[in-house]
């Protein structure tokens, strides 16, 4: 973890000071699941989100042309989430009828440290007070595996699910992701600015696998597996500081 941070504070004091600025942000992880093995119970893509906040950093270099160079870092980790359920079910559920009918499981063993290289534009509204700025971002994803594990099981009540056996795998390796990244930065006090950020990933690299093993009603299914492969978006907020 030690050496990514080392990289941006290295490009970081390449640049000239002024016209720097660093962001310190805090937010949501949403990532999608997909499933690639499974019978007609199991979602075939799933949005789920990490119930662990992410923290950003980004140190960015504006130019007079108003192009922003950037590099940020983010660490977090891939989680692997679906449900089995059928249509009827769902609707059941969600109208007040069953309670939680069928079988949700989510579970996480690989950390993601995320490098990002990217470049933006700026622009400026209010007399400076105002900037919007849209980035393009390339992820470096380095993915490691991890001890702690971390789970959000949920078995249904009905007893439609069965002999349930869950095997969990975590894939350590590395991928590249673009980030299509939006912010909205509003001045506080001289160079300090609040900021809003949002950013939106296209991953292609499986990183945690879930793999279900289950019956309905005593019949057994095919195996259900369930991966996440980077593809998802981040909701942020924080504060950003120009030198």
């Amino acid at each position: 973890m030690k050496y990514p941070i080392y990289f941006i504070i290295l490009i970081f004091c390449i640049l000239k000071l002024h016209g720097q600025s660093i962001e310190i942000s805090r937010g949501i992880d949403f990532y999608y699941s997909f499933v690639d093995q499974g019978g007609p119970n199991v979602s075939d893509r799933y949005l789920n989100n990490s119930s662990d906040p992410i923290f950003k950093v980004k140190l960015a270099y504006t130019l007079p042309q108003k192009i922003r160079l950037g590099v940020s870092y983010c660490k977090l980790d891939s989680w692997a989430h679906f449900e089995l359920q059928t249509k009827e079910e769902w609707l059941s559920t969600r109208n007040g009828g069953l309670y939680n009918a069928g079988l949700f499981l989510g579970s996480s063993l690989t950390d993601l440290h995320w490098i990002g290289l990217g470049i933006g534009y700026q622009f400026d509204f209010w007399k400076d007070r105002i900037k919007l700025i849209p980035n393009l971002f390339i992820i470096n994803e380095i993915a490691t595996q991890t001890a702690r594990g971390r789970n959000s099981y949920f078995y249904g009540d009905n007893g439609r699910y069965q002999n349930v056996t869950i095997t969990r795998y975590s894939n350590p390796g590395f991928q590249i992701i673009p980030e299509f990244n939006g912010t909205f930065q509003l001045k506080i006090y001289k160079g300090l600015h609040l900021q809003l950020e949002f950013s939106y990933f296209v991953g292609h690299r499986p990183s945690m696998y879930i793999e279900v093993d289950f019956e309905i009603e005593g019949v057994k299914q095919p195996l259900a597996r369930n991966y996440s492969n980077g593809t998802g978006f981040h909701g942020l907020y924080g504060l950003t500081y120009y030198f």
